[in-house]
């Protein structure tokens, strides 16, 4: 049932024109293992049924309600009279600009996609992957890309990339050297995952793929946040942002 009931979340969403936000998806729901409650006239999705907050805003009465627990709201959606926390950014580009890096303001991004390309001497192939396709590859290259690192939410992190419905790979003479991780809902693609073997570069090369790739959807795409990582919020600025939402916790303040 989670897949309609998260359909049906994400309709209401789209019905009161609201903004999801970067866990709003209904392969998020399915790979972080969100639950589905009723309590008392709310219900909506939560982490565990023992969990006491809300993942995204319950609904009561087909509305949403914001006076209770709550992990995470809309992109840019504070309520008046609500306590509400700062969670973390939500970086939204538009692919279509990564198709033309002339300027001023791509010159740093533009070099070093080229610096990575002009290293190599084998041919260099970007393609979607199937399911279960190359699966000691990109455990191999999981490995390498996260050792010593600590990650949000490693155990989805796992599920989406080794089973994620939408994964894209660099192949380098034949090894996959990166792979980006991604899926959608009914505004955005969401950019999940970015991986790569270490190589200076790369991660700016993967990134331009995925995003002139991206073009072809026809979506806007949310990047996440910074997660409080001063160095990876200076990156994504650099990447030229259409615009940088945020998005709230909230509080109980009623007994």
């Amino acid at each position: 049932m989670i897949r309609e009931e998260a359909l049906g979340y994400l309709r209401l969403v789209s019905e009161f024109g609201l903004c999801p936000n970067f866990w709003m998806s209904e392969e998020y729901v399915q790979k972080a293992g969100l639950v589905w409650i009723k309590r008392g006239l709310l219900e909506g999705f939560v982490a565990g049924n023992d969990s006491d907050e809300w993942f995204f805003p319950p609904i009561k009465n087909g509305s949403f309600v914001f006076n209770d627990n709550i992990y995470c709201g809309f992109v840019d959606y504070s309520i008046p009279f609500v306590q509400s926390d700062f969670l973390d950014y939500q970086f939204i580009y538009n692919p279509s600009d990564f198709l033309d890096l002339s300027g001023g303001k791509w010159k740093v991004f533009r070099k070093n996609i080229r610096k990575y390309i002009r290293r190599i001497q084998y041919d260099v192939v970007y393609r979607p992957l199937q399911l279960d396709e190359q699966s000691e590859q990109v455990e191999s290259l999981l490995l390498r890309w996260s050792s010593g690192g600590e990650f949000y939410d490693p155990d989805v992190m796992i599920r989406f990339i080794l089973q994620g419905n939408n994964r894209e790979g660099l192949f380098v003479g034949g090894m996959l050297v990166g792979l980006n991780v991604f899926d959608e809902n009914f505004m955005f693609i969401n950019y999940r995952y970015c991986l790569d073997d270490g190589s200076p570069f790369l991660n700016e090369l993967m990134r331009f793929y995925f995003y002139t790739n991206s073009a072809r959807r026809r979506k806007l795409v949310n990047d996440g946040g910074s997660l409080g990582l001063e160095g990876l919020y200076r990156f994504k600025c650099k990447l030229n942002p259409l615009t940088v939402f945020k998005v709230f916790t909230y509080k109980k303040t009623w007994c």
